[in-house]
């Protein structure tokens, strides 16, 4: 048992821990606790039940939706999540992969009169983990995403390294898809982003290069062999501009530079 004290700080209360008590179960300046009120005093608990209820909600609620679409002549491609059993368009469908949110990418033909799905594939985790599409970009035949992760994703025979789920930390990451006109089918995945909550704002492709654009909220972002240094760091939800390219080998993708850009002094600023 530990004893903690109540200290006055402007107009609210703040709990004080010893420094032992701090280190041994992983405190952290910023952290929430869960205040739990009990017939005989209160307890804090380290979970964020908040968060949890809000991820039971999400599970119940985010089905599907789409996040992004494209056009090539009378060729439209459309990217989203879902969390459901079977991703189903018309006749084309997908099996589900994993317990949550998982990535979808469907083309439908015009032909006029009317519209037909062609083919649908999905790329995720089959852990609990959220891949979630924000942009998508055509270069010839090749279909590009980028967007968000956390937990684990595999895009074709890309695995992408491991984001803890549990600390609501997102990583981005960028992933091709080609068209070979009966079917889609995934060849890389690329990931990127700092320790905290990194966002995809924009997406572009012209030949065999591909730009992301977005913004990234830790200390420090990596993009392949570039790293990029937030000037806000000091600022809990302060965020810095990315700009970043990849090149598209066939079938393997790699980073090939990064930028970054934004406000100082604890101006958050976002790319969209």
């Amino acid at each position: 048992m530990t004893t903690v004290t109540l200290r006055k700080q402007g107009n609210s209360i703040g709990v004080t821990f010893p420094a032992e008590t701090r280190i041994r179960m992983g405190f952290e300046v910023g952290q929430d606790l869960t205040l739990v009120e009990l017939a005989d005093g209160v307890k804090l608990v380290k979970r964020n039940l908040v968060l949890e209820r809000q991820m039971q909600l999400a599970r119940e609620v985010l089905r599907e939706q789409v996040a992004a679409l494209a056009v090539r002549g009378n060729t439209v491609y459309l990217t989203g999540f879902t969390n459901s059993p079977t991703a189903s368009f018309d006749n084309a469908s997908a099996p589900g992969i994993g317990a949550f949110i998982n990535t979808f990418v469907t083309r439908l033909t015009d032909s006029g009169p009317a519209g037909t799905f062609d083919w649908v594939t999905r790329a995720g985790s089959t852990a609990l983990s959220i891949v979630q599409p924000n942009a998508l970009a055509l270069s010839g035949t090749n279909v590009y995403i980028a967007g968000i992760y956390s937990g684990d994703a595999t895009f074709g025979g890309s695995s992408l390294p491991t984001v803890p789920f549990t600390g609501g930390d997102l990583n981005l990451f960028v992933a091709k898809l080609t068209d070979a006109g009966s079917s889609g089918s995934f060849q890389w995945g690329l990931a990127a982003g700092s320790a905290k909550a990194d966002l995809v704002g924009g997406l572009a492709a012209s030949g065999n290069n591909v730009y992301v654009g977005g913004r990234f909220t830790g200390p420090a972002a990596t993009f392949g062999a570039t790293v990029l240094t937030n000037p806000n760091q000091s600022v809990t939800v302060a965020s810095a501009v990315y700009l970043a390219k990849c090149t598209d080998a066939g079938t393997s993708g790699a980073w090939a530079w990064a930028q970054q850009g934004g406000g100082v002094n604890g101006n958050a600023t976002i790319c969209q």
